[in-house]
C-alpha cells in the first residue's frame, strides 16, 4: 500500500507541474485538489491529529519546494507558488474534515475494539426488528451477556489481555446467528434473536456459554474466563426497548447473584423488585468501600410513667446522594452476601461512642443482631471488647434479637448467650408475636426486655381481640421476668391503650423518629 506521504509528494510534483505551464484546465486543478483531499481524508482516518497534520505537511512541502525550485518551469513569481500552495492545502484541510466526520459517524455506530454495534446503534436495529416482530407477531429475543470477574482480569494479567478476551468473546457472538450484536458497555453485549422459540434462543445462548468457558488466551498460564447472560422475550417481558432492556438486565442480575456462568429468565413483572434488591447490594458495597457514610441514627424509647427517654434503639442508615438511605433498602441485599456483620460492626463502634460521649448514666442502647449473627459469634465478642474498651457499664447496652434468620445451631447460641450473660450485656427480643419462633426463644434466652410487634399494638385500634392477644402477651411476658415494650406507637391515645394494659414502655412516633441526638423531648 502506497504511504500517504508517498501519494501526497506525487500530488505535490503533479501540482507544481500544473501551474509551471500554461493556464491549466479546470478539470485538471479540481483532479488534484480532489487527491489532496484525499490525503486530508486518509490522515484523518488513520487518527492523525490535526496540529501533527499541519506539522508533518507543512515542513514536508518546505522540503519538497526547494527540491521543486530547480525545476526550470516553475513559476518566477513567489506569489503565485504560494498562492497555489493554500489552495492545496485548503484542500487537504477540507478532506481532513470530511474525514474526522466520517470518523467520528463510524464510530458512532461501530465499537473500535470488537466491530460490534455500539450500544446507540445496537438500540436502533433492535427498535427495527421489534417493529418487525411486532407486525408479524414473531418471536424476539433480547440477551443481555456480561464478562464474570471482567475488573480482576484486567488488574491481574492487564489491560491487552481484558482487550483479547472481550475481542474473543466477540468474534463468538457473531457465531450464534443473531440479527444484532452489540456492545453495550466495557464488558457488556447485546444479542437479538428472531423467529426462535424460548427454548432455541435458551440453547443458542447456552452454546455460547460453553464455548467462551473453552476460550483459551493465554498459552503459558490458566485463565478461565466464563460470562453471565440474562434473556428476555418479547411480549411476555415488554413491548418497549426499555421494558425488554430491564427484563434482560434484571435476568442478568439474578444470573450473577446466583455466582455467574448462567443464564437467568425472570418472571413477568419482577425486574422492578430484582432491581431493587441489585441497587442494595451495590449501595452495602459502596459504603463499606467508604465507612464514613455508614452512620447510627437512634429511635428514643419513653418511659410513660416517668415521661422521660429512657433509651434508644440504633438504626442504620447510609449517606447516599445527600440524603440517609433506610436500612429496608439495604438490609435484605447485606445479609444475603453475608455483609450484615462489617454494616453492624461499624454501626455499633460508632453509636457507643456517641453513647459515652453524648449520653447521661444509665441511658440504654438497643443494637440489633440476627441469630445468625449470633451463632457465629464474632458480632458478640466485638459489642463486649467495645463496651469494655469504653468503659460502659454493660447492662446499658441490650442486644436486640431479630427473627430474620431461623435457628441453626443450638450450642453456638447457648455459647453466645454465656458470653453476653458473664460480659452483663442483657438481651432483647424484637417483633414478639410475629412469627411462633418467637415463643421458642423465650425458652432459650434470659431477656431484660421484650418489644410487642408493632402490627399487633397497631391492630388494637381494629378489633377486640388484638388487645387481648397483646394482654396476654403482656402479662406472659411479666409472668417471665421481662419488661414490655410497645413498638409502633403513634399517638398519645396508643400509648394511654397500652399502659392500660401494664405497658410502660413505648417506642415509635409518639417518643420520636430516628435521626441523630439529641432527640426530641419526651412528650
Amino acid at each position: 500500500m502506497v504511504s500517504w506521504e508517498d501519494f501526497l509528494k506525487a500530488t505535490f510534483r503533479e501540482w507544481v507541474r500544473i501551474f509551471s505551464g500554461a493556464t491549466p484546465s479546470e478539470g485538471r486543478v479540481e483532479r488534484q485538489l480532489f487527491r489532496f483531499a484525499s490525503v486530508g481524508q486518509r490522515l484523518a482516518l488513520e487518527g492523525y491529529a490535526l496540529q501533527k497534520v499541519c506539522e508533518e505537511v507543512f515542513a514536508l512541502f518546505r522540503q519538497w519546494m526547494k527540491e521543486e525550485l530547480s525545476l526550470p518551469a516553475l513559476p518566477e513569481a513567489e506569489e503565485k507558488v504560494f498562492e497555489q500552495l493554500l489552495l492545496a492545502g485548503m484542500a487537504l484541510a477540507r478532506g481532513y474534515g470530511e474525514g474526522v466526520a466520517f470518523r467520528l459517524h463510524s464510530l458512532a455506530r461501530i465499537d473500535p475494539l470488537t466491530g460490534l454495534y455500539t450500544r446507540r446503534a445496537f438500540e436502533r436495529r433492535f427498535l427495527y426488528f421489534l417493529d418487525y416482530a411486532k407486525t408479524g407477531r414473531i418471536p424476539l429475543a433480547l440477551a443481555i451477556l456480561n464478562v464474570d470477574g471482567m475488573k480482576d482480569i484486567n488488574d491481574v494479567y492487564g489491560y491487552p489481555v481484558g482487550d483479547l478476551v472481550l475481542r474473543g468473546i466477540a468474534s463468538l457472538l457473531e457465531e450464534t446467528g443473531a440479527e444484532v450484536l452489540g456492545r453495550l458497555s466495557g464488558d457488556e453485549f447485546g444479542l437479538v434473536f428472531i423467529r426462535l422459540s424460548r427454548e432455541a434462543a435458551f440453547r443458542r445462548v447456552e452454546m455460547l456459554l460453553e464455548r467462551i468457558r473453552k476460550l483459551d488466551f493465554l498459552a503459558d498460564e490458566e485463565l478461565r474466563v466464563t460470562a453471565s447472560c440474562g434473556l428476555a422475550f418479547y411480549p411476555e417481558h415488554g413491548e418497549s426497548w426499555g421494558g425488554l432492556m430491564a427484563a434482560a438486565d434484571s435476568g442478568l442480575i439474578m444470573a450473577k447473584m446466583k455466582g455467574g456462568d448462567r443464564i437467568e429468565v425472570i418472571a413477568p413483572g419482577t425486574s422492578s423488585r430484582i432491581r431493587e434488591i441489585h441497587e442494595g447490594s451495590v449501595l452495602v458495597r459502596r459504603a463499606l468501600q467508604n465507612p464514613e457514610s455508614i452512620v447510627p441514627v437512634f429511635q428514643p424509647i419513653q418511659d410513660m410513667q416517668k415521661a422521660t427517654i429512657v433509651g434508644y434503639e440504633v438504626l442504620a442508615r447510609v449517606e447516599a446522594g445527600g440524603r440517609l438511605v433506610p436500612a429496608s433498602a439495604f438490609i435484605s441485599a447485606a445479609e444475603r452476601e453475608r455483609l450484615i456483620e462489617e454494616i453492624d460492626r461499624v454501626v455499633f463502634a460508632k453509636a457507643l461512642r456517641v453513647k459515652k460521649e453524648q449520653c447521661p448514666p444509665g441511658t440504654l442502647f438497643f443494637l440489633n443482631v440476627s441469630m445468625g449473627e449470633l451463632e457465629r459469634g464474632k458480632i458478640v465478642e466485638d459489642v463486649i471488647r467495645t463496651v469494655e474498651e469504653l468503659a460502659i457499664p454493660p447492662f446499658e447496652v441490650l442486644l436486640e434479637i431479630t427473627e430474620r434468620e431461623a435457628i441453626r445451631d443450638i450450642e453456638a447460641l447457648r455459647k453466645a448467650a454465656l458470653s453476653l450473660e458473664s460480659s452483663g450485656i442483657l438481651l432483647t427480643l424484637d417483633d414478639f408475636g410475629s412469627g411462633f419462633s418467637s415463643f421458642s426463644y423465650l425458652q432459650l434466652f434470659d431477656f431484660a426486655y421484650v418489644k410487642i410487634d408493632g402490627s399487633l399494638v397497631r391492630g388494637m385500634r381494629h378489633g377486640e381481640k388484638a388487645r387481648l392477644i397483646v394482654k396476654a402477651m403482656v402479662e406472659l411476658v411479666r409472668e417471665i421476668g421481662a419488661e414490655p415494650i410497645g413498638e409502633f406507637v403513634e399517638d398519645a391515645e396508643m400509648a394511654r391503650e397500652l399502659a392500660e394494659l401494664g405497658v410502660r414502655l413505648v417506642q415509635g412516633y409518639f417518643a420520636g423518629k430516628p435521626g441523630p441526638l439529641p432527640q426530641v423531648s419526651p412528650k
